[in-house]
């Protein structure tokens, strides 16, 4: 029951992996959650799937032991190639398939998906990573709108995925309530606070690392997810973005997740990153990181980019700390943006 039964380790997009001690009982909670029925939309009828993700990481290791509790066939990849994974689903005729947003991105940039039919697809389950809605549009365009997108919540610590449902939208299945960030006084609905969980799915704690084990679980064992959100009167959740992601600009809090969701769906932008940037006056601004399409860079300017965010958001939320063009977005193999890469990048440029 509490024996560890394997150690994952944590995506450290803010900060350095920790690794997760998940016992046998979380193993067995975590399958128990995928066999609920709200669980396994398009998926229940599946014959076969493909899994590209890592076995180090827990979307790859829960979903092999997903298709093996439901006997599902299970392709395992040992490098992702975009061409051999299109070309598998159309050789098994797969009806659900799993992604992170880079490969739906990928997707949607590349011609090889009108060379493949892969008009078997009903079901798209992307995880690890928010799908913005923009996205969402692209790929259901790119597979000219048959498939029906189911994104997950969950993490590592929670033992996998907790929830899903179409439009990140979901009633979470273990015990969970919404606190004020560092009093941990529950709040009510349709107010925003830290999301924290308690239940079967809660990790054992962190390797060799006791202090941090100590702040990430309560003493009555509430798992503290780091995540800001919200619960409606029906007591479906939403996610808005990582507490420690937050930008604290003239005294709001600004979600990056919520601006780069926005900025993709300007025209010209093909990826994005927002981090917070010091600024004198009002302490933190919004800087964004834009990758360019390739057909319309002389258009993609900073000024067009700034003044078209400008007319969708509350000033608080503009892009102060101003826009810099990158090459390439760094983030995990989960899909996950790396945002104490993308600070990196900050020293290279001025406010």
């Amino acid at each position: 029951g509490r024996r560890v039964a394997s150690i994952l380790f944590s995506s450290g997009t803010t900060g350095f992996p920790k690794g997760v001690m998940q016992s046998h009982r979380n193993l067995v909670a975590s399958q128990c959650v995928y066999s609920h029925p709200n669980m396994c939309q398009g998926i229940e009828d599946a014959l076969n799937s493909i899994t590209y993700q890592p076995m180090s990481h827990s979307y790859g290791m829960f979903r092999v032991m997903f298709c093996l509790s439901h006997c599902i066939t299970n392709l395992l990849m040992s490098k992702f190639n975009l061409e051999l994974y299109l070309k598998t689903i159309e050789q098994y005729k797969m009806t659900c398939i799993q992604l992170v947003p880079p490969v739906a991105i990928m997707i949607c940039n590349s011609q090889l998906l009108r060379r493949c039919n892969v008009s078997s697809v009903q079901t798209v389950y992307s995880s690890a990573a928010p799908m913005g809605k923009q996205l969402e549009r692209r790929l259901k365009d790119a597979f000219n709108n048959r498939i029906n997108i189911i994104q997950g919540y969950g993490m590592t610590e929670s033992s996998g995925t907790l929830t899903q449902i179409p439009g990140m939208l979901a009633n979470i299945l273990i015990t969970t309530q919404v606190v004020e960030p560092g009093t941990g006084l529950s709040v009510g609905s349709n107010k925003r606070g830290e999301i924290w969980l308690k239940g079967d799915n809660v990790m054992l704690g962190y390797l060799n690392n006791l202090e941090a084990t100590k702040i990430a679980i309560t003493e009555d064992g509430w798992l503290k997810t780091g995540d800001i959100g919200y619960y409606d009167e029906s007591k479906y959740f939403f996610v808005v973005d990582r507490l420690k992601e937050f930008i604290k600009c003239k005294g709001y809090q600004v979600a990056p997740a919520e601006l780069e969701s926005i900025l993709l769906e300007h025209p010209c932008v093909d990826d994005v990153a927002v981090v917070g940037v010091a600024h004198p006056i009002y302490g933190e601004v919004p800087r964004a990181f834009v990758v360019r399409r390739k057909e319309s860079n002389e258009g993609c300017t900073e000024e067009v980019i700034t003044n078209w965010l400008a007319d969708k958001v509350s000033p608080f939320k503009r892009l102060y700390g101003g826009v810099k063009f990158v090459h390439f977005i760094p983030k995990s193999s989960s899909g996950k943006i790396l945002r104490k890469e993308v600070r990196k990048m900050i020293g290279d440029s001025k406010l």
